[in-house]
Formats: structure tokens, C-alpha cells, sequence
């Protein structure tokens, strides 16, 4: 991968999940994206994109990676997600959602808690909604499904 990119924090995660994930499947000028070989991160699609989002909630950081899974989100959800975080992307035309973090295992966390709330196991309101995603990405409290392929869980904890 040539680096022409602005952000070199992201080109470095992009680098590193080289090396977990093998070659990209596509890139371009300003991404790359790993389709068939997201399966190993658990998802159907894994992107890198030369970006550097500052984020603060729960705590500060940059957010260029995204990971996506196959979920459908009742509507009913939706406003509750979106209060939440703004690291989390409804696609319901495709019945995707996508979480949006500076590593693999954030995003897996961000997954884990949406299908955690469709499946009525975290509360219903925000303020609550919002301090148990704050304690499930500080503790790195992955889902069963997850497998730290990055080995990333013991480094952000």
C-alpha cells in the first residue's frame, strides 16, 4: 500500500490489519476494504479510510475504521442508537449496521451492544442506554462471537 494519505494514524491501523487480515480486497486513493477476508474479524466488511474523526464519548479518540455485520434494526431502536453514539451507522435498506472506531475490537464491542439492545437486554432509555455502552467499550466487553484476530483487547484495556 502506497502512503498518500493525510492521516497517518489510519494508515498505520490500515498497515496492521494488512498484516492481521492479509491484502485488502479493494483499495483506493483514500481506503481499503476487506470483503472476503472480513470473515475473519467477524464481519461482512471491514474498511480502513484515511480519515481521523475526533471522537470524545466515552473517552477521546480517533475514530477510521469501520466493521459491519448483517442486523436488522427495528425501527423502534433506531432513535435510542443514535443518541447513544454516532459510532453507529443503521443501513435498514440493507439490513446492515456499521460501527465506526479507531480498532477492530471497539467495533465488535459497538456490534455486540447493538444486538444487545434489539434483543431487549440493555434498557430502553438513553441515559441508561448511554452508560452501558460507556462500560461495555471502556471494559472491552466483546460479544461471544467475536475473535480478537488483531490481538487488540488486551492492548486498549
Amino acid at each position: 500500500m502506497k502512503h498518500n494519505w493525510k492521516h497517518k494514524n489510519a494508515h498505520m491501523y490500515a498497515m496492521h490489519l494488512k498484516s492481521v487480515l492479509g491484502a485488502p480486497d479493494e483499495m483506493t486513493k483514500s481506503m481499503v476494504i476487506w470483503t472476503k477476508k472480513a470473515k475473519k474479524a467477524n464481519a461482512i466488511r471491514v474498511v480502513v479510510m484515511d480519515e481521523s474523526v475526533t471522537h470524545t464519548f466515552p473517552m477521546k479518540h480517533r475514530d477510521y475504521c469501520y466493521s459491519t455485520r448483517k442486523l436488522v434494526v427495528p425501527p423502534k431502536f433506531a432513535t435510542l442508537l443514535a443518541g447513544v453514539t454516532g459510532s453507529i451507522i443503521i443501513d435498514g435498506l440493507k439490513k446492515e449496521v456499521t460501527a465506526r472506531c479507531g480498532m477492530l475490537v471497539k467495533n465488535a464491542v459497538t456490534l455486540g451492544f447493538v444486538e444487545d439492545v434489539i434483543k431487549g437486554k440493555v434498557p430502553n432509555s438513553l441515559p441508561r442506554a448511554k452508560k452501558e455502552y460507556a462500560r461495555r467499550i471502556i471494559s472491552n466487553i466483546i460479544p461471544r462471537w467475536y475473535k480478537d484476530v488483531a490481538g487488540e483487547k488486551k492492548q486498549s484495556e
